[in-house]
């Protein structure tokens, strides 16, 4: 059985090889390759839909905040952060600061109807103890005419604080 095996196989090789002999004995006999002209008027440009990519554009509507002082009271606080105006969108990227005696933390974009659109829970490093610094990397869309918001719990029984900075971009909606 073994020695039929080792025969398909060559077999197989044998006709694989022969193709490939066959195709390039073809490819001497195509036609010399000539030159495209294209003749579209400057009122009629070569469109370039999907090749360009304009790699900077976070950078041209830049969002970022100055750290912004947060009292955080014995219960939860929403702090308004801004409201998107009208065709736009905000990419919220990175978040860092401070707490103390707080025991939650999170951004969230919320609408009008009321409800949340969506919510960022930050790690225990922004306030896993007095001092303690976070600083991470996040992605929370907020869409125009909703509200970017800060949440901090505190059920700690003593006066809490953040101080947080958050960074991102605008992008234009049609």
């Amino acid at each position: 059985m073994n020695k039929r095996i080792i025969a398909n196989r060559f077999g197989l090789i044998a006709l694989m090889s022969l193709s490939l002999f066959a195709s390039t004995a073809f490819a001497g006999n195509a036609p010399a390759a000539t030159p495209v002209i294209i003749t579209n008027t400057p009122a009629q440009p070569v469109p370039m839909v999907g090749l360009v990519k304009d790699s900077d554009a976070p950078a041209r509507k830049p969002f970022q905040t100055a750290p912004m002082y947060i009292p955080a009271q014995l219960a939860a606080t929403f702090y308004d952060v801004l409201t998107i105006p009208a065709n736009q969108r905000l990419v919220i990227e990175h978040v860092s600061g401070t707490c103390a005696n707080i025991t939650g933390l999170s951004l969230a974009s919320y609408n009008q109807v009321p409800t949340w659109t969506g919510v960022v829970f930050l790690a225990r490093d922004f306030y896993a103890g007095a001092g303690a610094v976070g600083s991470t990397p996040v992605r929370l869309y907020a869409n125009a005419g909703e509200t970017l918001k800060i949440d901090i719990t505190n059920q700690t029984g003593l006066f809490g604080y953040c101080y947080l900075a958050i960074s991102g971009y605008f992008v234009n909606l049609p």
